[in-house]
């Protein structure tokens, strides 16, 4: 059976990239731009789109928009059906991370990367779907992580808000399979971007912004439904989770960050 989706961006496509205004949603915008696409872009930080959107003014177009703020949401809607009332492919990658330390439920801190990362991610969504339902040949990805793997120390709220993407992003493929809409999953592991330079902590097999993005279009651009990267983080990953949970949970002690110490 023939793939539809083989070379899915050799053909000039609208776009629309959350969490564009630095790092991977960035990089996406900008070699979909170069590549002749229509993009528009969103982030809560207009100032930073604007600057994106010059690099290539007349293939991005701006579109303000807090995931989290569901007033906010449907107004951006509006705005997004008018900038592309035809929508072929959208990339949500908007999202944010916090760790818990001391095994402390710090439940304000679960409810901000959750409402980001998992709510906002369905509100783009839920906004994207219709316009996608346009077009011949649709495609939704969510950018997820390789954190999911196994249990990590500290990454709590996170790894739980990025597990609970992909379980409902599956369930959408499942249900929305009839209709023709491709939905994929992009698992990146450790990539330099302004999220992950206030990590305190060693990043193994570290790749840049630029490469991460120019991977994640090589994947959609081929119709991969699912992609986990670098290799060589999904090799040690999958090793360590393939050890009994006891074995595991001692080897994950050593990777906790020290409590730093009270003055007396």
């Amino acid at each position: 059976m023939s793939n539809p989706f083989r070379a899915f961006l050799a053909t000039p496509r609208t776009v629309w990239v959350t969490g564009a205004s630095s790092g991977i949603g960035r990089e996406l915008a900008l070699q979909l731009a170069q590549a002749g696409h229509r993009v528009v872009i969103s982030a809560r930080s207009t100032a930073a789109l604007q600057d994106v959107a010059a690099q290539y003014p007349q293939q991005l177009l701006v579109l303000d928009f807090d995931a989290t703020d569901d007033k906010a949401c449907v107004a951006a809607g509006e705005r997004l059906a008018a900038l592309a009332p035809v929508l072929d492919l959208a990339i949500l990658n908007a999202g944010t991370c916090e760790y818990l330390d001391d095994g402390a439920i710090d439940l304000a801190l679960v409810r901000r990367v959750m409402a980001a990362n998992f709510d906002g991610t369905l509100q783009a969504a839920a906004l994207a779907l219709p316009l996608l339902a346009k077009s011949a040949i649709p495609a939704l990805y969510v950018v997820s992580s390789q954190v999911t793997a196994l249990p990590l120390t500290r990454s709590g709220a996170y790894g739980a808000s990025k597990a609970a993407l992909e379980y409902f992003f599956r369930c959408l493929r499942i249900d929305r399979q009839h209709t023709g809409l491709r939905v994929g999953i992009l698992r990146p592991g450790f990539v330099r971007t302004p999220l992950t330079d206030r990590n305190d902590f060693s990043m193994p097999f570290l790749w840049s912004a630029g490469q991460a993005a120019a991977h994640m279009l090589a994947a959609i651009d081929r119709g991969r439904k699912e992609l986990t990267f670098p290799h060589s983080l999904q090799a040690v990953l999958g090793l360590f989770a393939a050890l009994p949970h006891s074995l595991w949970a001692r080897l994950a002690q050593r990777m906790r960050k020290p409590a730093p110490e009270t003055a007396p």
